[in-house]
């Protein structure tokens, strides 16, 4: 079981790194949700380290840091779950997803089927995996594509039974 924290509105005081790492010795599987907290990416992988899995934004940082901070979640047997804003490119998130991150991509981010096929083989050969949440935008043809390259597909809209199972058959 994991319990998941959104740290944007607790004290001050527990914002510092040991303090994070006392807490997560006696809390395993404990998921951070950093994405409103302005921690730089040194104290996000010493809490990673000490064994909590981050939820992060893919415009807080760049590339080269998220990468950074994916090494320390999977050094401790955790994950990067980073939410797709758009504000990356494919190639930028395929980079970090080769680290074995969890990328969370929607209609929103604006992705063809190609990018997020793309991000999906970078993912799952990382050990990780990019979610698409699909809201309408891709038909049940881009999706299946999409779905075939690695990617989990979580149908948030409207489609005929039809559509589905052609979408999630194998």
């Amino acid at each position: 079981m994991s319990v998941q924290i959104d740290v944007s509105g607790m004290d001050s005081s527990i914002h510092d790194k040991y303090d994070w790492a006392y807490i997560l010795k006696n809390s395993p599987n404990l998921i951070l949700d950093a994405r409103k907290d302005h921690k730089d990416k040194y104290d996000l992988a010493y809490i990673a380290k000490a064994g909590a899995s981050l939820i992060l934004n893919d415009f807080q940082f760049d590339k080269y840091d998220l990468a950074y901070i994916a090494k320390a979640c999977r050094s401790s047997n955790n994950f990067l779950h980073l939410v797709d804003t758009g504000d990356k490119d494919k190639y930028d998130l395929a980079y970090v997803g080769k680290m074995g991150v969890y990328i969370y991509s929607s209609d929103e981010a604006q992705r063809d089927k190609y990018d997020l096929a793309y991000i999906a083989r970078a993912c799952v050969s990382g050990g990780g995996c990019l979610v698409y949440y699909d809201f309408g935008r891709l038909d049940k043809y881009e999706l299946r594509y999409v779905r075939k390259a690695g990617a989990r597909i979580q149908i948030r809209c409207y489609r005929d039974k039809y559509d589905t199972s052609y979408i999630l058959s194998p």
